[in-house]
């Protein structure tokens, strides 16, 4: 499915999602789409994160915008 590289900061309690590369041949959907946000949600809360960011790369990309919705 894909792969990332995170960071999380205690003090500010902000999981940033540095990098992320999709496998090859996916091909992401609104089923994909909320599976992905559905673990998402659980790992935010496994660490206690009161938001999620995008890295530059990320942001960059814009494959991955949908993720901010999780902050409201």
């Amino acid at each position: 499915m894909a792969r990332f590289d995170p960071a999380f900061d205690k003090k500010t309690r902000e999981l940033t999602i540095i990098n992320w590369w999709w496998e090859e041949g996916v091909q992401p959907d609104e089923a994909l789409q909320a599976a992905i946000a559905a673990c998402f949600r659980e790992f935010m809360g496994y660490l206690n994160a009161s938001s999620i960011q995008l890295g530059e790369a990320v942001a960059r990309e814009k494959t991955l915008h949908w993720v901010l919705d999780l902050n409201d």
